[in-house]
């Protein structure tokens, strides 16, 4: 697997995988085949990211951030036939804006985003996803799965929008903020694990549960 420090504002992925990092405040990726990109650490200075996937063409995109601290404006733009796999999880100890848009322009289009944050000490997010599938098209699948799992009392905001303008689409989101659940800590807890692991363990559950199990080993939550 190749790892890429990423320092110009434009270049294009073709059938590979690779680990990228981010230098520019703004950045163009082209995607042509299958690409996955694993982005395990996003640099803070990134603001822009357009993603341009072609005809016939997929990606997977794998994101952890386990400082996040983000001002980011995301733009996924899928062509004819092509696949959108997002699993975004960031574990926030400030403030965090992100931004998503996807355009669905054509036909026969699977878009999947998924969204997983931890709100730590004075960590909140706000979320904004607009998921837009234009006049005239058909046989597109768009799926929106946002989850804050809230370990501090800050407000979080997390607004889902979905602009469908055919009636030719299969969409669904999901939504949630909560804390820690109760019955799976004392769970955990009657098996004689303390309060603090057994904390952790159920952060890196919920986090794991986006990453196959390749992306799983080095992810590693609550160190």
């Amino acid at each position: 697997m190749n790892k890429i420090l990423i320092e110009n504002d434009n270049i294009s992925f073709d059938n590979e995988e690779v680990d990228v990092n981010f230098k520019n405040k703004s950045v163009i990726l082209n995607i042509t085949n299958k690409v996955t990109i694993n982005v395990l650490e996003i640099n803070n200075s990134l603001e822009n990211l357009i993603i341009n996937i072609n005809d016939n063409s997929s990606l997977t995109l794998n994101v952890f951030n386990e400082n996040a601290n983000l001002n980011l404006d995301v733009v996924i733009n899928l062509a004819e036939n092509s696949i959108f796999h997002g699993n975004i999880g960031l574990i926030g100890f400030t403030e965090n804006n992100l931004n998503i848009t996807t355009n669905m322009y054509k036909n026969n289009i699977i878009n999947d985003l998924n969204i997983k944050g931890i709100s730590k000490k004075e960590g909140k997010f706000n979320i904004r996803v607009d998921g837009k599938v234009i006049k005239d098209t058909y046989n597109n699948i768009m799926k929106e799965s946002i989850k804050i799992l809230n370990l501090n009392g800050q407000k979080s905001r997390i607004l889902p929008n979905m602009l469908v303008a055919t009636n030719e689409v299969k969409a669904d989101h999901f939504v949630t903020i909560s804390s820690i659940s109760l019955d799976e800590l004392f769970y955990l807890m009657s098996k004689g694990i303390n309060k603090s692991l057994a904390t952790k363990l159920l952060e890196k559950a919920f986090i794991f549960s986006l990453y196959s199990e390749d992306i799983q080993k080095i992810v590693n939550p609550g160190r």
